[in-house]
């Protein structure tokens, strides 16, 4: 049976209440191998799993808590004397930055306070321990109370690790989620440098010849320069999404999902769940789904078991990063949208350090910030002519799925408005109101070949191409309503210019270039045939039919004028 862990992302909580958790416990003893880096970050895209790592990691180590029951008849349970060496032996610290996701520098630093605090609410008998000193105690007061000074909060860290050691005479196991965070919110808000202080500061303190420390785990997103936050830190090792070491440890691999889906008895599903959720690829492991898809949709087919795929990520994760793209790019990424939206492949550099004040100001920083956060993964191994393809780091890049699709889909209708907010439509507008065919055909035309098409020109992409047009352009446009006899394509009304005037718009997709003339006219016979304007008769209004046939990136647009009177 499958027991849903939709919002739950803590490992405690699954196990206790005997959820459906995906074993990976064997991420622990990888951790912790001789010779393994004692600071060492993981970057991978939202919604992957990392907080559950670290919950797992957290119970798994901390010596407050009691953790045998947890873990039985899970993998690493099995190695006994591991358990035995590691399990409940170390004081944790186990902290995330992701309510610094503020405007406002002042409210990140507060916040950042405030997770400080907890942390000291979870070890309060430090503050009584005889064992730490008094100096510690005072400094862990004020953080406890939120009234530490600036330079105490910046050294928060490690004035925890050194009571946590002195209490407990062992080194301490550091767990940091959500480090890009704030520098990412930062960049946003313009205040990039005052919190790159901060941050460079604390990580610091925390992870620069800190005697008191086990070892530390980070997790994020995106890998910031090592020279921006890191600098000075030695053993540090970063896991990006492009090694293989670590990945099948985020994400659900193929066999793991075959699993849950015989648990939900969902097997018949298996090819939408691929389709959409499937298809990330880190390091050389192919089939990686993104795990908070999985568990959601498994939750909706609970109680409709042919329910359809939902997009679940953009309810989820901020899509600003892509969005962004319209407003900020000094380049031309028209192409590049095009050719990744039909399914094709772009050949990328690889740059795993990122410095936000350059993503936007080349397509190489561009495409790895979309690689990075998993709007792109590596396309599998191909026969690539290219000799660039040849190139260290360097690799093919396209859309994982049919999810990350759709999100595109929103970002290229975005793209196309704010385009056509920028240019001069009064021609545009004239011939359409006046319907002049051959004009409106001709400027038509002219915007397609300036505009981004998608899947193949399929006939939603030219729907959505006109109602895109008339929208930005602040008209009423209705669509695929129920009128007369069946569903018309478009209609639009021009209230304000035209307040006497309404027009009825059938799109059609030619299969040739030469059947362009008379798919336009079949329009415009479907449009009189189904009574598409019967909405207009009582509103005294003069009609226009548009019949408008599409072929690639070429068009022909028929209009009729149709006389309406009470």
């Amino acid at each position: 049976m499958y027991y849903s862990t939709v919002g739950i992302d803590s490992f405690r909580e699954i196990r206790i209440n005997a959820l459906s958790y995906v074993d990976k416990t064997k991420f622990i003893k990888l951790i912790v191998e001789r010779g393994h880096p004692k600071v060492s970050l993981f970057t991978r895209p939202r919604r992957f799993g990392k907080t559950l790592i670290l919950s797992m990691l957290a119970e798994f180590f901390d010596i407050n808590k009691k953790s045998t029951e947890l873990f039985a008849d899970l993998e690493i349970a099995k190695d006994q004397e591991f358990c035995a060496t590691w399990m409940n032996q170390y004081p944790i610290i186990n902290i995330s930055l992701k309510q610094m996701n503020m405007m406002d520098y002042d409210q990140c630093l507060y916040n950042f306070s405030s997770s400080i605090s907890q942390v000291c609410f979870d070890n309060d008998y430090l503050l009584t321990s005889k064992k730490v000193k008094s100096i510690d105690q005072n400094k862990l007061q004020k953080l406890y109370e939120q009234t530490a000074t600036f330079g105490d909060l910046g050294q928060a860290l490690y004035i925890l690790c050194r009571a946590l050691n002195s209490h407990w005479g062992k080194q301490v196991i550091l767990l940091l989620d959500e480090y890009d965070v704030p520098l990412n919110s930062a960049w946003q808000h313009d205040y990039y440098s005052k919190m790159l202080n901060f941050i460079r500061n604390v990580f610091g303190y925390a992870f620069k010849g800190n005697e008191y420390l086990k070892f530390a785990i980070i997790i994020g997103c995106l890998r910031i320069s090592k020279e921006s936050i890191f600098t000075g830190v030695n053993n540090f090792k970063c896991f990006p999404i492009n090694q293989s070491q670590y990945a099948d440890m985020f994400g659900f691999t193929d066999q793991e999902v075959d699993h849950l889906l015989e648990l939900a008895h969902c097997m018949h599903k298996k090819q939408e769940f691929k389709a959409w959720y499937d298809g990330y690829r880190f390091g050389n492991t192919s089939d990686i789904y993104c795990p908070w898809d999985v568990v959601n949709y498994l939750y909706d087919l609970k109680d409709n078991k042919h329910c359809k795929p939902q997009n679940y990520w953009l309810n989820s994760s901020s899509n600003d990063v892509i969005k962004k793209i319209i407003k900020f790019c000094t380049f031309d990424v028209k192409n590049t949208l095009e050719t990744l939206l039909n399914r094709g492949t772009i050949l990328c550099k690889i740059v795993n350090t990122t410095t936000y004040e350059n993503i936007y100001n080349s397509e190489i920083n561009l495409l790895n910030l979309l690689y990075h956060t998993g709007y792109l993964t590596k396309a599998k191994e191909t026969n690539c002519a290219n000799e660039r393809y040849l190139e260290v780091d360097t690799e093919l890049l396209r859309i994982p799925n049919a999810e990350i699709a759709d999100i595109f889909v929103d970002v290229v209708d975005e793209w196309f408005k704010y385009q056509l907010e920028t240019k001069e439509h009064v021609d545009l507008l004239n011939s359409f109101w006046s319907a002049d065919s051959q004009t409106f055909t001709q400027i038509l035309s002219d915007l397609l070949m300036q505009t981004i098409s998608y899947y193949d020109y399929h006939e939603n992409y030219y729907h959505a191409f006109i109602v895109g047009l008339f929208s930005s352009l602040k008209y009423v446009v209705k669509s695929n309503i129920e009128t007369g006899l069946g569903r018309s394509d478009i209609v639009i009304y021009d209230s304000q210019q035209h307040p006497k005037m309404g027009a009825c718009i059938e799109v059609k997709r030619a299969n040739a270039y030469t059947s362009l003339h008379n798919d336009a006219h079949k329009a415009l016979i479907q449009i009189n045939q189904n009574k598409y304007d019967e909405e207009f008769k009582n509103k005294n209004l003069q009609i226009i039919h548009w019949g408008i046939s599409f072929y690639k990136k070429s068009c022909c647009a028929i209009s009729k004028i149709i006389e309406v009177k009470l």
